[in-house]
C-alpha cells in the first residue's frame, strides 16, 4: 500500500505535496462509461466496414478522392450507423438521433 512515506523515498526529497486518493467511485464510474462509449463506437466502426466491403464487392470498387472518407463514397447518410442520446430506456422515445461515429469521436 502507498504511503507518504514510500513516495517521498521513490521520488526523493524535492516532492512537497502528496495526496493520496482513497475514495476511487467516481474513477470507476467515469472508467465504466468510457468503455461503454468506446464499446459503442467500436461497434459502429465495424458495422460501416461490414457495410462499406459488402457494397464495393456487389457493385464494385470505386476510387475514392483524395481528402473524402471511404464510407462517403458507398453509403448515403441515411444509411449510417447512429444512436440516440439519453438513459437506455428513455432515449427510445425521446432521445435525439445523432450519428454515432461523429457524435463519440468528440467526447
Amino acid at each position: 500500500m502507498l504511503s507518504v512515506a514510500k513516495l517521498t523515498e521513490v521520488f526523493g526529497p524535492h516532492v512537497e505535496k502528496v495526496w493520496l486518493n482513497r475514495n476511487h467511485k467516481d474513477l470507476a464510474k467515469m472508467v465504466k462509461n468510457r468503455n461503454k462509449d468506446a464499446n459503442i463506437l467500436e461497434g459502429a466502426e465495424n458495422k460501416l466496414i461490414k457495410k462499406c466491403n459488402k457494397i464495393a464487392v456487389k457493385k464494385g470498387r470505386k476510387e475514392v478522392p483524395e481528402g473524402e472518407s471511404i464510407w462517403s463514397v458507398y453509403l448515403p447518410e441515411k444509411k449510417r450507423p447512429h444512436h440516440k442520446l439519453g438513459y437506455p430506456v428513455i432515449s427510445m422515445l425521446f432521445g435525439k438521433k445523432v450519428r454515432t461515429s461523429s457524435e463519440r469521436c468528440l467526447l
